[in-house]
């Protein structure tokens, strides 16, 4: 944003803006306009450092049209066949036009969104009365599902996350989804005794630990490098829920490298809710 001030704006106003004016009371509105221009100058770096997030226009239509599309029903848990089907009919929406996908707080589609990315899809896989091979299993069908919606709506070559909200969302369930596996397996790796150090299991474990701090990345870049991109109130909301989250996880490799990082954080130029909720998520861990 650039501000033009002509260097001879008195003489100029005053012989054109107010040329009958007494003199008095042109000095006084030609002191008022340099205090404007003082304050805008001072507002130009919360300007260009503190940019709202417009998100993109909505859209999409009401959750029963979509569901006349063949969206599974919105009032059951989904599982693997309810979710390629939709992925089937959105990935025809996002061809015709983006900003008729769901969006999480739409008076049209949240309902959408709001079964998209349940917890409750997955939670069955964090039951310890269901077995363990069932759970697992389910876990490899359902692990590309949250990674699967944030393509429709994550632009990294962007200025700016547009479908912010919509994004934060599905970062994290992706690193919901990826805890349950993780926990999944180290059960499994107890349960087996000597049996975990043979090859197959040990290759498929290794993977599943590569890809889990893969998530851990995604989810801490936002904070790190990308936090400028995302509106405030989004942000905030992101952190509320990790704080929640990130205690969960188990293993003490993941949890130092957490509060190492988050620790990092601590610096950076947030807002004060943001950098309270950063310093107690680092406390929890």
């Amino acid at each position: 944003m650039r501000l033009f001030w002509h260097k001879n704006y008195s003489q100029k106003y005053s012989s054109s803006l107010f040329p009958t004016f007494p003199p008095s009371i042109k000095r006084l509105v030609i002191d008022i306009m340099q205090l404007l221009r003082i304050f805008f100058i001072c507002l130009l770096p919360a300007i260009q450092f503190g940019q709202e997030v417009i998100p993109y226009p909505d859209n999409s239509p009401y959750a029963k049209d979509f569901e006349a599309m063949g969206i599974p029903s919105l009032s059951k848990i989904w599982d693997e066949m309810d979710y390629q089907k939709t992925f089937d009919i959105l990935d025809q929406i996002y061809e015709a036009d983006k900003f008729s996908l769901p969006r999480s707080e739409s008076a049209y589609s949240a309902d959408l969104f709001k079964r998209l990315t349940a917890l409750e899809n997955f939670e069955w896989l964090a039951d310890e009365k269901k077995n363990i091979g069932n759970r697992i299993i389910g876990f490899e069908r359902l692990k590309e599902v949250p990674f699967r919606t944030l393509i429709y709506y994550i632009e990294n070559l962007e200025e700016q996350e547009r479908f912010g909200r919509e994004v934060l969302e599905c970062l994290f369930l992706d690193l919901f989804v990826y805890q349950i596996g993780l926990e999944l397996y180290t059960d499994l790796e107890i349960s087996l005794g000597d049996r975990a150090q043979l090859g197959n299991f040990q290759q498929g474990f290794q993977r599943l630990q590569l890809e889990f701090n893969q998530k851990i990345g995604m989810t801490l870049k936002v904070f790190e490098e990308d936090y400028t991109r995302y509106a405030e109130r989004d942000l905030l909301t992101f952190a509320n829920k990790l704080y929640f989250l990130l205690p969960k996880i188990s293993n003490p490799t993941y949890r130092k490298q957490l509060k190492s990082r988050l620790k990092m954080m601590e610096n950076a130029d947030f807002c004060p809710n943001l950098l309270q909720i950063i310093k107690e998520m680092r406390q929890q861990l």
